[in-house]
């Protein structure tokens, strides 16, 4: 995910992102954060999973949560750039929002 020129999650610090998933919605929204980020880059956490799919989201229905990193990107010799700087987002934990209820029949 690219990023402008702020740095949207302080370096080295751990910052988590709870994503909320509902098939057939408009996609993932935030819906809890946790660390130093901006909502500048919250913003583009959600357009980036829209505008790329919805990898990572194939457990179903439910709470993703992901620690947010911050990656510097990559520098050539010269100076330009190679590999944009960018978060990553690492999925934790994911708890199922809906559960199945049992055959009673």
């Amino acid at each position: 995910m690219a990023v402008s020129d702020a740095v949207r999650i302080r370096d080295g610090s751990k910052t988590t992102v709870e994503l909320f998933y509902l098939e057939g919605d408009d996609g993932p929204f935030v819906c809890a954060v946790n660390g130093h980020i901006t909502k500048e880059a919250i913003e583009e956490i959600e357009q980036d999973i829209k505008d790329n799919g919805m990898e990572g989201f194939d457990k179903g229905d439910g709470s993703y949560i992901f620690e947010a990193v911050w990656q510097e990107g990559q520098y050539g010799p010269e100076g330009r750039c190679e590999i944009a700087p960018y978060i990553e987002l690492e999925l934790l934990e994911f708890h199922v929002i809906f559960e199945e209820a049992p055959d009673v029949g």
